[in-house]
């Protein structure tokens, strides 16, 4: 279960996503939209971010030599995807990633890790000003000697950020007041608390999602909410005693918040999406395209409106990763014809207006693992990245 969830949205680094890929043969190709990598080998993208559409920015990573990992960012101004530079904290020995990003205006925020000298991993933040991304210090909860992972950011405005992820076996949550990233407290319910992403609304109402493990028990879902002062933990379903996670969140308001991710059925994973309404989170019927006996998850949430959402994921049919789309109409949630360019296939992230949509992941094809990007108009199409 963890492996479904966390490897394709978490990403601890370049094993998460090839490792995903690597596990499913031969697909036939399809057309898909143009998607840069930074070199002709393994890369990855993990989120995507938008705010007009002339403006959207991707993340992730790319292999630059044997294990060595590198940040990715590209940006879509209107017409195509570029590689923008990124920093990389290690240099060109030692592995840096963004796990997620944000993006306001003219402005954006990118979430990730990097090894340290003794290769541990540490909290990386990156801005982007404008005119260039630069590192922003950041605080590493565990202090030396561990790891200290970013999975997700959010923010509303240049002087409110949040950014969640982990570290050992803890969660933990960043603040950026204006000028610096600081610790807040959140709750640590049980064992092995992860947070991997987080939605804000406002100043006082912020919600952030991710799982934890009950001492000797299955992992359960973990929901957290920022009331202004403080985090306090919110009761959050399970559909059966077993293995449950959540990926993803996204909010449209105070009442209308979706949260995506998956769980075990003791046999299988399936879909997970659950949903607020003001009052408590309610699981809500979504399909599960692999079946009862299935490998099915879903990454990424995007809600634009009460009758408009998009998740994203994959599952496994035939013994081949697919993509997998969702679009929630108001009613029910349904799947959506999505393009699958490679022998492997995986969406891990999803960003929606009203009148248009973005996803991204990866896709392998021969023994390159490629950044793939979809866009959704009319519908999901996809095109040929450059290096291919």
């Amino acid at each position: 279960m963890s492996t479904l969830v966390r490897s394709a949205v978490t990403m601890l680094g370049a094993a998460g996503i090839m490792t995903v890929l690597a596990t499913s043969p031969a697909l036939a190709a399809s057309a898909t939209m143009a998607s840069p990598s930074a070199v002709p080998l393994n890369d990855y993208l993990n989120r995507v971010a938008m705010t007009s559409p002339s403006n959207a920015w991707a993340v992730g990573g790319f292999a630059l030599s044997g294990s060595v990992v590198q940040t990715l960012t590209e940006r879509w101004n209107g017409k195509s995807w570029k590689v923008v530079p990124s920093p990389n904290p290690g240099g060109t020995i030692r592995s840096s990633d963004l796990s997620d990003v944000a993006a306001r205006s003219s402005s954006a925020w990118a979430v990730g890790s990097y090894a340290d000298a003794a290769q541990f991993q540490q909290t990386l933040i990156e801005h982007w000003n404008g005119s260039a991304w630069k590192q922003v210090p950041s605080p590493n909860p565990g202090g030396a000697g561990t790891w200290n992972v970013l999975a997700g950011v959010s923010y509303i405005s240049r002087t409110s950020a949040w950014a969640v992820g982990s570290t050992g076996f803890k969660a933990f949550v960043l603040r950026w007041n204006g000028s610096a990233w600081k610790r807040v407290l959140c709750p640590q319910p049980g064992h092995n608390s992860v947070l991997s992403q987080v939605a804000v609304l406002s100043p006082s109402n912020a919600w952030a999602i991710g799982s934890y493990n009950p001492d000797g028990a299955p992992s359960r879902t973990l929901i957290e909410h920022w009331n202004g002062k403080s985090w306090k933990r919110v009761a959050s379903p399970n559909p059966v005693p077993t293995d449950a996670e959540l990926a993803d969140v996204s909010a449209v308001s105070a009442t209308d918040i979706w949260a995506v991710g998956a769980f075990s059925n003791g046999t299988a994973n399936q879909t997970l999406t659950e949903h607020w309404n003001g009052k408590s989170w309610k699981v809500i019927a979504s399909p599960s395209p692999a079946g009862p006996a299935g490998i099915d998850g879903l990454h990424g949430v995007s809600a634009v409106s009460a009758s408009n959402a998009w998740a994203v994921g994959s599952y496994v049919s035939g013994g081949v990763k697919r993509t997998l789309i969702e679009h929630w109409n108001g009613r029910a949630w349904k799947q959506v014809t999505s393009k699958n360019p490679g022998s492997s296939n995986l969406l891990a992230g999803v960003a929606a207006t009203k009148s248009t949509a973005w996803a991204v992941g990866a896709f392998t094809s021969g023994s390159a693992n490629l950044g793939l990007i979809e866009r959704h108009g009319a519908a999901w199409v996809h095109i040929t990245s450059p290096n291919k």
